[in-house]
């Protein structure tokens, strides 16, 4: 009787590793699943658009800090988007910071004699092989800020007409419109 349960448990040893192998490969191979392939969302913030060369862009982000930390209703608001045109591959984004001594008077000029706000806008552009940053200034313009002095919601509207800087610091170019809306979430301090 040991003969036979001896020939039993070598044949079950036998056929048990084909048949643990041919278990676990099923398993395996039945477990795997091909997903989609990743599209990335990009980030929208809804909190405003730019017109940039005649094309409106939704904004990626806006937010402030105090320009001064003094007065309470200083800013310096950053907002940002990405521009990119059908045909570029990377990025082409295009940002400005915008500096109000005082948003409490709500409207405010720039012109050839009246400077009440900067304003720098940058553009990244790295399908361009030469000069991929671009720097411009406003040569005159219109900004409107819907002051929350008591916290919330604070929009800002621009109108401003442009000009690139030089690498000396010097206006060159053409003139071209920048224009658009953002909201800002203020904090009451």
């Amino acid at each position: 009787m040991s003969y036979f349960r001896d020939q039993f448990e070598k044949g079950m040893k036998s056929h048990l590793i084909p048949i643990l192998f041919v278990a676990v490969t099923s398993v395996l191979i039945s477990s795997c699943k091909k997903s989609d392939d990743y599209l990335p969302v990009p980030y929208a913030c809804n909190c405003g658009s730019m017109n940039w060369r005649s094309s409106v862009f939704q904004l990626l982000d806006a937010n402030y800090i105090l320009a001064d930390s003094t007065v309470q209703l200083s800013r310096r608001y950053y907002i940002t988007a990405d521009v990119q045109k059908e045909g570029e591959e990377l990025t082409h984004t295009i940002s400005m910071d915008l500096e109000v001594p005082d948003v409490g008077d709500g409207i405010f000029y720039i012109d050839g004699t009246t400077i009440e706000f900067s304003a720098t806008i940058q553009e990244r552009n790295d399908n361009l092989m030469i000069r991929p940053y671009r720097l411009y200034r406003p040569t005159e313009g219109v900004i409107q800020v819907s002051p929350a002095f008591l916290g919330g919601s604070e929009p800002v509207s621009f109108n401003l007409v442009l000009k690139e800087v030089d690498d000396s610091g010097n206006l060159v170019g053409f003139e071209f419109p920048f224009s658009g809306s953002f909201k800002v979430r203020v904090g009451i301090f």
